[in-house]
């Protein structure tokens, strides 16, 4: 909704998660299991997890949606998923199957692919407001007068 601040719609969703969580927790733990692992760095690098990365990345998501079209987070959150199989493989040395690795070949391509072709639009788009039409466009007096009326006035061009 216009004037949400989702910043903090972000912050309190996760509040919400968490509480929810720790309500589930009597629920779903096995009967004699620990609650909690026993080694202290188990614990640390939870919270490390918990407080810090996965907090940042929902606080930067949601600043980077103020800056980048729908379709665009939507395309760079979806590199996430292929950032998982191979930070496993290359620090725990856990290899990622055929469809893991063709997946993540597709989702690369896809990023890529729509990154090229909005570069390919900026720089179109640009040499038309410069006055610079394409040769089609030059080719066809009604056109070149219409994009030259359309652009805008450039006083260091005649």
């Amino acid at each position: 909704a216009p004037g949400t601040r989702m910043l903090l719609a972000s912050l309190l969703g996760m509040v919400l998660a968490t509480m929810i969580g720790l309500a589930l927790v009597p629920l779903l733990q096995p009967a004699g299991e620990p609650l909690l692992p026993a080694d202290a760095r188990a614990i640390a690098w939870l919270a490390i997890s918990g407080f810090f990365v996965v907090a940042l990345a929902l606080v930067l998501i949601t600043l980077a949606a103020r800056l980048a079209s729908p379709a665009e987070v939507s395309l760079i959150l979806q590199v996430e998923g292929l950032l998982g199989p191979i930070s496993t493989f290359a620090f725990l040395g856990e290899v990622p199957s055929a469809y893991s690795l063709g997946g993540g070949s597709f989702v690369l391509l896809m990023v890529a692919t729509h990154e090229a072709l909005a570069l390919y639009d900026g720089r179109r788009a640009a040499s038309r407001r410069h006055g610079d039409a394409p040769a089609a466009v030059e080719s066809a007096p009604a056109a070149a007068a219409a994009v030259k009326a359309l652009a805008p006035a450039n006083p260091h061009r005649e």
